[in-house]
């Protein structure tokens, strides 16, 4: 076929305690649109190379490179050297995911299980604010309440991470994404108790017509409070409409919540 070339070795060892693969391949063409696999045009080349041990996701140790990649369809080329995943257990023990691209590098380090993070972070924020009541989970009656505290995860997830320039990928897949040139976000939560140094920040933005300048977020639990802070200076929606200035200011503790937003429209629309 010539819409498809590739050579992949691969090896597995299913009988250790430890089960590992390793994968090492070119794939030489693929042309996604003349497959079927999207409805738009886009072909792809890139060498493959991976060494992953482990059953689950928290277990997982190794690395994945996806190396010499181009994308490319009828009006844009884009190519990077490599991006790379890898997951392993630093001399302090705790347990570090790292990626690394172009356009987005991201670091999770601490002492956790991916698979329960999503549950962590409800469980934290439920201490504060019955967040699982409204999205289907169970209804929290104590706030902060020792029963509450003792069964969230004693984890500790620091998060870093940061996005430079998608836009001609993002264009690649047909998302009509026109300026983000950096964006960052960066958090540390030590549950059951503390979450500290939540920060947001998206200098600017253009999605289509939409534009947002200047979006800063900040974040945390001191005070026995669960606070956050959101600065934006400026939504353009259309030629029409805009909004100079949004600025908000929350907090959350014993089931409640208390805001202050102050928003500010352009008089001259």
């Amino acid at each position: 076929d010539p819409n498809i070339n590739f050579n992949i070795d691969g090896k597995a060892n299913l009988n250790d305690t430890f089960p590992s693969a390793q994968i090492v391949g070119q794939i030489n063409n693929l042309n996604l649109y003349a497959l079927n696999l999207l409805p738009y045009p886009l072909k792809a080349q890139m060498n493959l190379d991976a060494d992953i041990k482990g059953y689950k996701v928290d277990d997982i140790l190794g690395y994945a490179q996806i190396k010499d990649i181009v994308l490319e369809n009828d009006s844009i080329k884009w190519s990077a050297d490599s991006i790379d995943f890898k997951a392993e257990i630093l001399d302090n023990k705790k347990r570090q995911l790292s990626l690394t691209s172009p356009f987005i590098n991201a670091t999770l380090l601490g002492q956790f299980n991916a698979s329960e993070i999503p549950t962590v972070f409800a469980k934290f924020g439920d201490q504060y604010f019955p967040f699982s009541s409204f999205i289907g989970g169970e209804e929290v009656d104590d706030a902060v309440s020792d029963a509450a505290t003792d069964s969230i995860r004693q984890d500790y997830i620091n998060v870093e991470i940061g996005i430079k320039d998608p836009t001609e990928l993002a264009q690649l897949f047909n998302i009509d994404l026109r300026q983000l040139d950096t964006a960052s976000l960066s958090f540390t939560l030590d549950a059951p108790e503390n979450l500290s140094d939540l920060k947001f920040d998206l200098p600017n933005l253009q999605y289509g017509d939409i534009e947002v300048h200047q979006m800063k977020m900040t974040g945390d639990n001191k005070g026995n409070q669960l606070k956050t802070q959101l600065r934006i200076d400026s939504i353009r929606v259309s030629e029409s409409m805009s909004i100079p200035s949004i600025k908000i200011d929350a907090k959350l503790s014993e089931n409640k919540t208390s805001f202050s937003a102050k928003i500010v429209e352009d008089s001259t629309n």
